[in-house]
């Protein structure tokens, strides 16, 4: 990718995201207040189910910007279906595509990390040969370094190879059994538990042991 440049004809900016996330909103006012061009939105939603609108939008001139797909449960729906077959494969916990679709929404629950981690990883790929396709020069953060901030075993590794203070891991459980086992092994007392899959904090529980 090249250099970001806002030079006397400054390209177009896109977004990918959700066009009610307030990052957006805040980035559109950033642009405003450079006395630029509002950006032009394209909704995860119309995007997942209709790809080729990005395609009619994207120059090589384009800059783009990928937002988070969080908090619109309809685009969660859609990136758990993409992830089905995959989680099946891998036998990890997962619902078909037509089941995912029909999901009740019930605010705060998470449910199948792990399979709309492989569902968002298909997304990107699919991204990024949009991307490719076009030529695009310019993208403000890389759709295949992405799910990397959603792999928390790989993000502990990376902190790990380059040297980054992180409290010292417990390693993966399975069950609170496993978990309490691996607590009385290592005589730790105090934990935080995160989702092995996850955006940011989301899921993360603090556990304290208390007595003998």
């Amino acid at each position: 990718m090249g250099q970001l440049s806002l030079a006397d004809n400054p390209p177009p900016f896109v977004i990918l995201g959700n066009p009610d996330s307030p990052r957006i909103h805040s980035f559109q006012a950033a642009l405003m207040g450079l006395g630029l061009a509002p950006a032009m939105v394209i909704a995860y939603q119309n995007w997942l189910t209709t790809p080729q609108i990005l395609d009619q939008v994207l120059t090589p001139q384009s800059i783009l910007r990928i937002e988070s797909p969080g908090r619109n449960f309809l685009v969660e729906k859609l990136i758990l279906a993409r992830g089905a077959e995959a989680a099946a494969a891998e036998a990890s916990p997962w619902i078909d595509a037509a089941s995912a679709l029909d999901l009740p929404e019930e605010p705060g629950r998470i449910r199948y990390p792990r399979q709309w981690y492989l569902g968002f990883w298909q997304v990107l790929i699919q991204l990024q040969t949009q991307i490719a396709t076009v030529g695009i020069s310019q993208c403000l953060n890389s759709p295949l370094e992405i799910p990397i901030l959603f792999d928390k075993i790989r993000c502990q590794t990376l902190f790990g190879h380059h040297q980054i203070p992180i409290p010292p891991p417990l390693g993966t459980v399975t069950c609170f059994d496993e978990l309490i086992a691996r607590l009385q092994v290592t005589g730790c007392r105090r934990v935080f538990i995160k989702l092995a899959h996850g955006s940011s904090a989301s899921g993360v529980m603090a556990l304290a042991l208390q007595g003998s």
